[in-house]
Formats: structure tokens, sequence, C-alpha cells
């Protein structure tokens, strides 16, 4: 009998935890399912697979961008841990190129579980969360926002996790290029992320806190880049239009790979 074989996401599992779950199907079961409405959902695009050592993602723009300075702005992205940073080392976000000015990054922590998701400017750092709990193969919204000209926030699935008390820091970001999931030398995420958004001269959100979002993001006024991770063979582009030098151009190193796991 003619069955079908393959990963299919569980029909019981919450639409935006893509579980997988092994199954094999007869053609009329798996119609009986779709008919019953129990036919699990592909999902919207997929993300970037990293694999914590060598891979993570340049983006060099035709210009330079606005620099960060007091202006405000939201950086923000969907990120799924395999492996979560361990005590002493980091989870990139984003960083400046160089790594010398801004890093927006997790921290790993002495308990399990347990992660900082940090804001670096110049030296040191200067805004951070404190210890948040979090489980492996989960999707998390991050977000790190400026919503007035000295005040930078962060969130984790919409709630502010801590509200900066540096009033005076300006946020150094002047060169053409970025450094996404990881940096030259170390700090690189092992999982998955996608729907990476750099907007400048925005609050997107409300700074007291907000409902995720649940759908792609889209290019937004002020967006700068956007990482989308729509399919396997755009899967490093970005999908930006609002840069005055055009659409970064995105190199990726150690050859980081496309995955069907989305939030969505």
């Amino acid at each position: 009998m003619q069955r079908y074989k393959g990963n299919i996401r569980s029909a019981t599992a919450a639409p935006t935890t893509n579980v997988a779950a092994s199954g094999i199907w007869t053609p009329t079961e798996a119609m009986q399912a779709k008919q019953a409405g129990t036919w699990p959902s592909a999902g919207t695009g997929g993300s970037i697979a990293l694999n914590g050592t060598s891979q993570y993602l340049t983006a060099n723009a035709a210009q330079s961008p606005p620099t960060l300075g007091t202006s405000n702005f939201t950086i923000e992205a969907f990120v799924r841990f395999a492996v979560f940073p361990v005590n002493g080392s980091f989870a990139n976000v984003c960083s400046q190129s160089n790594g010398s000015d801004f890093r927006f990054f997790f921290g790993g922590t002495p308990t399990a579980g347990q992660l900082v998701l940090s804001g670096w400017q110049g030296a040191s750092t200067k805004w951070t969360s404190v210890a948040t709990a979090m489980s492996l193969n989960t999707w998390y919204h991050v977000c790190i926002m400026r919503s007035s000209s000295t005040v930078c926030n962060i969130y984790l699935n919409g709630v502010q996790l801590a509200k900066s008390l540096n009033t005076t820091t300006l946020v150094t970001y002047t060169l053409t290029g970025m450094n996404v999931a990881g940096e030259s030398g170390n700090y690189r995420l092992n999982g998955n992320m996608t729907n990476y958004r750099l907007v400048i001269g925005t609050a997107v959100y409300n700074v007291a806190g907000f409902t995720p979002p649940t759908s792609p993001l889209t290019n937004i006024t002020d967006t700068k880049l956007l990482l989308l991770a729509s399919t396997a063979g755009t899967f490093t582009n970005d999908s930006s239009t609002a840069n005055a030098g055009g659409p970064y151009t995105v190199t990726n190193v150690g050859g980081a790979t496309f995955s069907g796991l989305t939030p969505f």
C-alpha cells in the first residue's frame, strides 16, 4: 500500500511551536485529517540555521546608513536556541561590523536555562536585563528599542525586561557594515534566526510592552535591513528598500543553511 512518509508538524501542537512529529500516513488518512481540519499548517517562510561555531552573516551597505546616535531605533528578530551560551559566553543578535561599538547579545549565566539580554556600547555593557528563564527549541521575539533621545529598552516576547538607567550614552553605529548572529571571531548563535529587522528613526512598538508579531515582518518606513529568510533560494537576501544606499549585501560566512522552522 502506498503510504505518505516524512516529517509532519504535529496536529496537536500549538501552531507557533513548530514541533515536528514523524508520521507515516496513507493518502486516505492524510485526506481525512485535512477534511477534519487537523492537517498541520506548513507555516510561513523559514529561518537561518546556525551551528554556533563557524557560521554568521555580514551585511554591508553601498552607503553608510544613518548613525544611531540619539535617534529612535528598533532592532528585532526571532531566535530559537538549539544550545544556550554557557556562563561567561555570548550569543550575538547583531553588532557593528568591527565589534568595537554597538552589540546586542544574549549572555549565559551559571543557572541552566537562564540568559541575560544586553546592549553593549563602547567599552562596556550599558543596557542589560535580569536573568530570564528560556527553553531550548522555542521561538522568542527579541527587541532593543530606543524610544526617546536617551533611553533604550530591551524586550523578550514583548515584555520589557530592562529600561536603561544610562541617560548619556550615544549609540555609535556609523559604519557601512554589521554582523548578524555572530562576529568574526566568536559570540555566535547556535540555533535559528529569522525576521531580523533594523529600523533607524522609529520606535516601532509600545514602550510599556507589546504583543509580538504573529506574521512575517514588513518593510516599514525607516527599515534599513530586513532578513526574512523566506525561501531556500533567498534566505540571506535583504528585503528592505528604504536604505539610501540600496539593500545591504549579505554574506553567508561559514555556510549557514536554510531551515523550514518558523515562528509563524
